[in-house]
């Protein structure tokens, strides 16, 4: 039976087994959302705001009907634009039903796929991807009420995420195109308001890229953070900065330029993390679709914490793909070894060498440079 002493949007929500949540949305969008759900029987439902027919008040249905509100309200996308549970086809037999989207001006055509069902990232990512290219939308949105990916398909299976979801009276062209200056980035931080975590953009690019990418992910995102934070360093010191590290409507070749360009000046700034020689290995399209992820959030000052806690991910990532042996990344090996500061006349001892990493750290520390 209904507790009276919890708002029925708290009951709803209340089982453990609940993956969604409601903490994307404001204290007004619930309250509307509240106010929409009656008690029949026992049993909460509420009314859809497209179909105007009662639907059981399911803690996935809750949050369409946020979203569905906020399109309406905040998006100002008119109601003949929204339908729910819209039939997709993968082919002549298999169909799916997508949860809301929002349709082109032809009213024929999908625009913005919403996928809320599915709170899972990896399995709701799989099939917002599918929604997408069945039916050519090039935006695509998962959420699950505590979190959303927002994603611009660009072509058939090359997904970028973008800053935000346009306005009924903005393009995609209009997301894609702004520039950002670092007060910008820090107003709009999603590490500190608090949408996501490092960790969780590593998992999302793991799903949609760096596990196939053939390349090693630790120091792929370590050079991506690299040159992040030499972005951001410059946007530090000069405020009219206008920050590079973006994909907007750039190509994967001019996103591949930009990113290099500040890895290379962070080489310059900060020397003896990277080697002269080193480059960015990823694919070109496969960079864009990383630094897509990266582009809003602030490194420089943020809490060591979070980047503790991908780290923490990334390393056994890297364990297990060498066959359960633990190869302890470059950067760590030269950080203890400019810690222990071995002299010439001093003798390093490594049991463990593996790939002896650590002795040819120690070697090029002694000698002040690489080794030929």
């Amino acid at each position: 039976m209904p507790n009276e002493n919890l708002s029925k949007i708290a009951q709803i929500f209340s089982a453990s087994d609940v993956k969604h949540g409601v903490s994307l949305f404001t204290d007004e969008e619930i309250r509307v959302i509240e106010n929409a759900i009656i008690e029949r029987d026992g049993k909460f439902n509420i009314k859809c705001q497209i179909k105007d027919k009662y639907k059981v008040a399911k803690p996935e249905e809750i949050v369409r009907q946020l979203w569905i509100y906020r399109l309406l309200n905040e998006y100002c996308y008119p109601r003949e634009r929204i339908d729910v549970e819209r039939v997709v086809y993968f082919g002549s037999r298999d169909s799916g039903l997508a949860d809301v989207v929002v349709l082109q001006e032809d009213l024929q055509h999908p625009y913005i796929i919403f996928e809320v069902k599915r709170p899972q990232r990896t399995a709701g990512l799989e099939q917002l991807k599918s929604y997408c290219n069945a039916e050519g939308a090039p935006i695509g949105v998962w959420s699950n009420g505590n979190e959303m990916i927002r994603l611009h398909r660009e072509e058939p299976n090359i997904f970028v995420e973008i800053p935000r979801i346009p306005r009924v009276s903005e393009t995609l062209r209009d997301i894609l195109t702004e520039r950002w200056t670092l007060r910008w980035l820090e107003e709009h931080d999603e590490l500190k308001q608090g949408k996501t975590t490092l960790k969780k953009i590593l998992l999302d690019l793991e799903e949609l890229v760096l596990g196939n990418a053939g390349v090693d992910p630790f120091e792929e995102i370590f050079k991506l953070i690299y040159a992040k934070l030499y972005d951001e360093w410059n946007g530090i010191n000069n405020p009219s900065y206008q920050l590079q590290f973006f994909v907007g409507d750039r190509s994967p070749d001019q996103v591949k330029l930009a990113v290099s360009n500040l890895l290379e000046g962070a080489k310059r700034e900060w020397a003896g993390v990277f080697e002269a020689t080193d480059k960015i290995e990823l694919r070109n399209d496969h960079l864009k679709v990383c630094v897509s992820f990266l582009e809003k959030i602030k490194l420089f000052n943020s809490n060591l914490r979070i980047i503790d806690e991908a780290f923490e991910y990334l390393i056994p990532q890297v364990s297990k793909k060498k066959e359960g042996q633990f190869f302890t990344p470059r950067p760590v090996e030269d950080m203890v070894v400019k810690m222990l500061n071995p002299k010439a006349d001093e003798f390093v001892i490594d049991p463990a060498c593996g790939s002896a990493g650590f002795l040819l750290h120690s070697v090029m520390h002694v000698a002040g440079g690489i080794i030929s």
